[in-house]
């Protein structure tokens, strides 16, 4: 995705600000209008919940994340000094950018609502890096910021916006004036039914994207990618809803699918994992764990199209079965765990600690297949665990997953005992085709060898030793169906009794100083 442009610096922290500043997402406003329908990406935040939910929240605002921009330094208490400009926060805040159809037409814009103007003007006069000159015209009050970027307000509706490339005063006038008088029918809300859903909705914090503009830069980082998908993003839309409750923030993501471009594929995966491969994940010695849920009968018919059966006679010969005998012996259902990461034999390389479980439907098939790599001599077996010397893999099948594991001892990984992050796996498990655990305590990073930052100690120092309120993640992600896939993901904190924002607020009172590690 493209970067949102570059404007002054002293004006970065203004935006950041009064973005967080301004609440009341959900609220059917008069200034939602400005947004034209052309618009490719909206923030919203929900600043009466904020307030709530976080005292001193505007510690936010004043640590060292903002004052690392020049210039703006001077602004020792931004979060208290965004509240003296009458800003109205029972309506919420905009932030949203058009691509245009060059660099020339791109900016990003804010827009809110202003309880009085005068004091507005107060507050603006008070921007110790800028001497800000406020003129009229059309109606409309506004201030030039620098040469791509003004500030106009009128009938106690504001609009900041910041263009990508220098652009005249007057032109910078036009583009408030645009705004200002856009149609109704024009608009993001009139056109867009997944945005107007979201504006009804109670979330602390949301955005809209449409990917279409960003088609190109998606289908460039994929590039590399070996799957046989034709991306094609027109009429495809992403909303994400941010709630913090008590020792947890919710995120959801929908993915909405509403040209159907993705309907080919929709039979690759299922619509559930099978929990009996779950009762590992998580685990208490995990760094972190990733089910899977594939449909057999869908890869079948994509591998033969590619063509597998081609392939069908070297495999019999080698395995013992056939492509199609081998995905029949599959559920579909896969598991992966990671123990641990550390330096390998070669001081030079590192080792995983990795875990792998398949879901076995025809064990008949397996078995099969066992007795052929051990008529070859690729596999030994001891007691119930077989070796493979040559690939420095131990494998044990324990009805119905099969298990491929780097290190003997996964194999003999107890279960763990039930934990409500357990049964957050398995219950997403039932409704989703992706289901993944992460365990991000200070204890668990410092596992990673530093030889995986080849060097660079302060990456490493900042990876592995920086204090935060984490604990734990579970994300899971359901499939396409009627066009809308979901991804949701949990961010679990130490602290369960409080409210996740002010976990956030009361680790920035003591913010973590950047050092190289020991």
């Amino acid at each position: 995705m493209k970067a949102f442009p570059p404007v002054s610096l002293p004006l970065v922290p203004f935006i950041f600000g009064m973005g967080l500043l301004l609440g009341g997402c959900g609220k059917p406003v008069e200034h939602s209008k400005y947004i034209p329908k052309e618009a490719s990406v909206v923030f919203c935040f929900n600043l009466p919940s904020i307030q709530e939910k976080a005292i001193q929240w505007e510690l936010l605002l004043n640590r060292d994340v903002v004052q690392l921009f020049a210039n703006f330094n001077q602004f020792h208490n931004l979060g208290p000094s965004l509240k003296e400009a009458s800003i109205d926060t029972q309506y919420p805040v905009y932030f949203f950018r058009e691509e245009g159809k060059t660099r020339a037409d791109r900016y990003v814009a804010l827009s809110f609502r202003i309880k009085d103007e005068s004091k507005f003007d107060a507050f603006l006069r008070k921007i110790p890096t800028q001497k800000l000159s406020i003129r009229s015209f059309a109606g409309i009050r506004y201030t030039i910021l620098d040469n791509k970027t003004i500030l106009g307000w009128m009938n106690r509706a504001a609009l900041l916006i910041a263009k990508e490339t220098k652009t005249s005063e007057e032109e910078l006038k036009n583009y408030v004036l645009r705004l200002r008088d856009l149609p109704e029918r024009e608009s993001l809300k009139f056109h867009n039914e997944q945005f107007r859903q979201l504006r009804q909705s109670s979330y602390d914090v949301a955005a809209w994207f449409s990917l279409h503009p960003y088609e190109a830069a998606i289908k460039k980082s994929l590039g590399n990618v070996p799957l046989p998908i034709n991306l094609d993003l027109e009429d495809n839309f992403l909303t994400v809803r941010g709630t913090f409750l008590a020792g947890k923030t919710e995120l959801e993501a929908s993915f909405f699918n509403l040209n159907g471009s993705l309907r080919e594929y929709r039979n690759l995966v299922k619509d559930s994992i099978n929990p009996a491969l779950l009762t590992q994940l998580p685990h208490p010695s995990l760094l972190g764990g990733l089910g899977l849920g594939l449909n057999i009968k869908g890869l079948k018919d994509l591998f033969n199209r590619l063509g597998a059966k081609l392939l069908a006679r070297q495999a019999e010969d080698w395995i013992g079965s056939t492509p199609d005998d081998l995905l029949d012996m599959l559920s579909g259902d896969l598991l992966a765990l990671l123990e641990n990461i550390r330096v390998g034999r070669d001081p030079r390389e590192i080792e995983y600690a990795l875990l792998l479980g398949l879901g076995i439907r025809q064990e008949v098939t397996l078995q099969k297949i066992l007795q052929k790599f051990e008529q070859n001599g690729l596999l030994v077996r001891q007691d119930s665990i077989w070796q493979a010397p040559s690939l420095r893999l131990s494998l044990a099948y324990r009805p119905p997953v099969f298990f491929i594991s780097t290190v003997d001892s996964l194999l003999r990984l107890p279960a763990g005992a039930p934990s409500v992050a357990k049964a957050e796996v398995v219950r997403r498990s039932q409704r989703s085709f992706v289901v993944g655990y992460a365990d991000v305590r200070e204890q668990t990073r410092q596992k990673i060898p530093s030889l995986l930052f080849q060097g660079d100690r302060y990456i490493e120092g900042w990876t592995k030793y920086t204090q935060t309120p984490l604990e734990s993640l579970i994300f899971s992600i359901t499939p396409v169906r009627n066009k809308v896939s979901t991804l949701k993901l949990s961010l679990f904190f130490k602290n369960r009794e409080v409210n996740a924002l002010q976990s956030l607020v009361d680790a920035l009172k003591q913010p973590p100083t950047l050092q190289a590690a020991p």
